[in-house]
């Protein structure tokens, strides 16, 4: 239910942020470092000043428990278990879009840099690539073998990569949405998955 801020050099807590009613399951950092966007259990996304620890806004989009949050310039993202995505301007707190299209918990999402484009990961087995501005979806990324729990688009806003319940990890194009890698030699879930700064490498986390 609280988020923490640590120093890293003295190994110290220098903030915290109180005001969740449930646990809390994805805290991103805002591009600038001043601002943490937080999602929980209890339906919400709050967003909070570094600086301060203020509590800044509260979001809420539907009675459903909120599995990943993004943030990119302007433009936040929420991901939930009613299979809905989000999006809300940071600015004025006002809901823009929804994402509408898989049938199953929205495990992940995130957001190319400059808030374009957003990529979701699904129960359903399926990735989706959607345009924030209209809420369509543009790409499909089919391909894993049962849920899809993770996911990360690069740095440079060009490629997508997924995780999921088959042990497979894989790299998709987000402009074409084509499977451009696929990484196999995981024998539990696959988590977590995570692009170098230059794109070059991808991290996995498994079950176990």
């Amino acid at each position: 239910q609280t988020a923490r801020l640590w120093a890293l050099d003295t190994g110290e807590e220098s903030r915290r942020f109180s005001g969740h009613t449930n646990a809390l399951e994805s805290i991103e950092f805002s591009q600038d470092g001043k601002l943490i966007l937080t999602g929980s259990f209890d339906d919400t996304a709050r967003l909070w000043e570094v600086a301060t620890g203020r509590e800044i806004r509260v979001f809420k989009g539907s009675a459903s428990p909120i599995n990943s949050v993004a943030i990119a310039g302007d433009v936040m993202a929420t991901a939930s278990d009613d299979g809905h995505g989000n999006v809300w301007n940071l600015a004025t707190g006002q809901q823009t879009n929804r994402f509408v299209g898989h049938s199953r918990t929205v495990y992940a999402i995130d957001l190319t840099p400059d808030g374009q484009i957003a990529a979701t990961a699904s129960e359903d087995g399926s990735a989706a690539i959607w345009d924030v501005l209209t809420g369509r979806r543009l790409h499909t990324l089919k391909g894993h073998r049962g849920a899809v729990f993770a996911l990360d688009v690069s740095a440079d806003g060009r490629q997508v990569a997924t995780g999921g319940q088959d042990g497979t990890s894989r790299t998709w194009n987000v402009q074409t949405g084509a499977q451009e890698g696929q990484y196999d030699r995981n024998a539990s879930w696959i988590k977590a998955v995570a692009f170098t700064p230059d794109g070059q490498t991808l991290v996995t986390g498994t079950w176990k």
